[in-house]
């Protein structure tokens, strides 16, 4: 998962996503925003249109093909609220986010700062979900794997209901 600027220009100057480009006006310039959002695992949570927040002046021009587009600036005209992003205007109905299955695992980007202090709280669900989608199954599936070093047996791999499936006071 990358979020921000910076996260964008690595993967651009990497070349590993043919397709992707971007484009900013300047880290820092901020702003509230109308946004549309798609169905998916990753988007858990949210309405299909969101009031959202950024603090990198960043929009995705294009994806890489067979990616899938999680969320977008409002092709609206009145799609920016508020802030201090001189530039904006560039932003409007561009991609905000998106991920895309990349050799044996999967790259998601967003374009805006999804963790800036407090100013973001409402964006922390899409770091969960992405944090929780890309829990791999792998060592699961084969009962065995290497962390730091140490072996991973199967039976410290066994797929239980977490805390919250449970609930605190029942079996």
């Amino acid at each position: 998962m990358g979020i921000g600027n910076s996260a964008l220009r690595a993967v651009k100057s990497s070349g590993a996503l043919p397709g992707f480009d971007y484009k900013a006006t300047a880290n820092g310039h901020e702003g509230l925003f109308k946004a549309v959002v798609n169905e998916h695992v990753l988007t858990s949570g949210y309405q299909k249109e969101e009031l959202l927040y950024s603090t990198t002046g960043s929009w995705i021009t294009s994806v890489p093909e067979d990616a899938e587009v999680l969320a977008s600036f409002s092709n609206a005209d009145d799609f920016y609220i508020s802030g201090w992003w001189p530039g904006h205007k560039g932003a409007k109905g561009q991609t905000l986010a998106f991920t895309k299955n990349f050799e044996d695992s999967t790259i998601t980007l967003f374009a805006n700062d999804l963790a800036f202090r407090a100013h973001t709280q409402y964006s922390y669900r899409l770091i969960a979900n992405s944090i929780y989608a890309s829990v791999g199954t792998e060592v699961i599936k084969k009962g065995k794997g290497k962390i730091k070093g140490k072996e991973i047996k199967a039976q410290n791999n066994k797929e239980e209901k977490s805390f919250f499936e449970k609930g605190r006071d029942r079996d």
